[in-house]
């Protein structure tokens, strides 16, 4: 048995394989995209996340003799070392972080804010316990003059009435 090819069957094949081909660079193309959207993700949440733990950690901090948040400030400094060039053909990337520090710091300024609103309106701001704004991205408010007397194995129990007249005389 003899194979026979024809014209027609060449030219199937090539038009099979070079659709075969430009799927496989849009494959490519699409994935080049994903994996640079997920890493500018990633480096902007670091810079927020920086920020957020050594404000956590050292509380706020300014430059020495200067009204300047030093975490605007680092922000702001990062984008000028981007454009002028200093990280090279990873500038991009010292841009995505520098915008997670100022955003970081944006969050803070913006919690300020909304602080205050609440302030000038009389109105209660949410009591909310640092692992429940954790879970949901918020800031923990402390509630001034309550400290929790219970540890973890005490966790379930009821509150006693000393427990619960402090809690009440906090919020007072």
């Amino acid at each position: 048995m003899a194979l026979t090819l024809t014209r027609r069957d060449i030219e199937d094949a090539h038009r099979f394989a070079r659709s075969a081909s430009d799927r496989a660079k849009s494959f490519k193309e699409t994935g080049e995209y994903v994996v640079g959207t997920i890493t500018q993700t990633v480096e902007v949440a670091a810079g927020a996340v920086g920020v957020g733990v050594l404000t956590g950690r050292f509380g706020p901090i300014k430059i020495a003799g200067s009204p300047i948040p030093l975490d605007l400030a680092l922000g702001v400094t990062g984008h000028l070392l981007g454009f002028a060039g200093v990280a090279g053909k990873y500038s991009e990337h010292l841009h995505n972080f520098s915008d997670g520090v100022v955003a970081g710091w944006l969050t803070k300024w913006g919690f300020g804010m909304g602080q205050q609103w609440a302030d000038k309106q009389g109105a209660l701001r949410g009591q909310i316990s640092g692992e429940t704004a954790r879970l949901h991205g918020g800031m923990p408010v402390p509630m001034a003059g309550y400290t929790p007397s219970f540890g973890a194995d005490q966790t379930n129990r009821p509150l006693t009435e000393s427990e619960l007249a402090s809690m009440a005389q906090a919020i007072r």
